[in-house]
């Protein structure tokens, strides 16, 4: 297994018909692991790579759905690409990649996260109270 500075980090942006659906799709249970409920594509086990999370996003560029991908190599980082393109059901749909090169901080973990008030009254309680999350994020990333 490769260095954590090693592991290959990534934004994939998509040009997508339906951003909301398929990011419903990628979070879609898959089956119990571990006798424990999961977020599909999101929590898939024994795999290489961590898909995130998967962000439907406007604006002028056309990209409308962003998933970072943290991956133990480039071919782990494919392997990701390839199951979040089934998921689209549209094998030519639009796609690019973003290669992370330096993280601030320095450990994705470590990043702040604001959580507001209705998203936490939406959230399961393990989360203690909305507003700033300091110093790591809820969803603390263990491949960051």
């Amino acid at each position: 297994m490769q260095s954590q500075m090693d592991r290959v980090r990534a934004w994939v942006l998509f040009k997508v018909t339906n951003p909301s659906a398929i990011a419903s799709k990628i979070e879609k249970p898959l089956k119990k692991h571990l006798g424990r409920d999961n977020m599909g594509l999101l929590s898939e086990p024994d795999t290489e790579y961590v898909i995130v999370r998967a962000d439907v996003v406007g604006g002028e560029s056309g990209w409308n759905l962003v998933v970072p991908v943290d991956a133990d190599s480039e071919d782990s980082l494919f392997d990701a690409i390839q199951k979040l393109i089934r998921a689209s059901g549209d094998p030519s749909v639009a796609y690019a990649v973003l290669r992370v090169v330096a993280h601030h901080p320095k450990f994705p973990h470590r990043a702040h996260s604001f959580i507001s008030e209705a998203e936490f009254n939406k959230s399961p309680k393990d989360l203690t109270h909305s507003g700033r999350h300091w110093p790591a994020s809820p969803g603390a990333n263990p491949w960051g």
